[in-house]
C-alpha cells in the first residue's frame, strides 16, 4: 500500500522532538497493491509525527496523540536525520514478510501477511 504525505508544523506539544508535524496522508490506489482487509486501511490518513534523537538509546520516528487531555508520543519506527540535507528517513520497528497466519478469526485458512514500511522526507525551513 503506498501513501502520499504532506506535513506542515505540528500543533501538538513534543518537548522530547527535535521536530514534529502534521501529516495528512494520502492514499495512492493507482500504485497500490493492498486492500481494507487484514486491518489495513485503504484511504487518507492523518497523523501528528516527531522525531526524538534519543528514545531509550534510539533515533526515532513517533507518532502523537491525545488521551484523556493529555498528549503521548509513541515511536513506530526507526529514523535518522541527516541535517545537512535536511532528509529525514525511516523504516519500520516490527517488521515481518510474508508472515502466515491460520486460526480462528480466519476460519483456519491460511493467510500471509507483510508488515514493513519505509519512508523518505524532505523537510523545509
Amino acid at each position: 500500500m503506498i501513501w502520499n504525505l504532506i506535513g506542515a508544523p505540528s500543533t501538538l506539544e513534543c518537548p522530547d522532538c527535535l521536530f514534529a508535524f502534521d501529516v495528512t496522508l494520502y492514499y495512492d490506489a493507482a500504485n497500490s497493491t493492498g486492500s481494507d482487509n487484514a486491518g489495513c486501511v485503504a484511504e487518507d490518513l492523518a497523523f501528528s509525527y516527531g522525531y526524538i534523537e534519543d528514545y531509550y538509546g534510539y533515533p526515532a520516528l513517533s507518532v502523537g496523540y491525545d488521551y484523556a487531555g493529555s498528549t503521548y508520543w509513541y515511536a513506530f519506527a526507526y529514523a535518522e536525520f541527516d541535517a545537512s540535507n535536511d532528509t529525514l528517513k525511516y523504516r519500520s520497528t516490527r517488521s515481518y514478510v510474508d508472515y502466515a497466519y491460520s486460526g480462528y478469526y480466519t476460519d483456519y485458512v491460511t493467510y500471509y501477511y507483510t508488515r514493513y514500511y519505509t519512508g523518505e522526507a524532505q523537510l523545509t525551513r
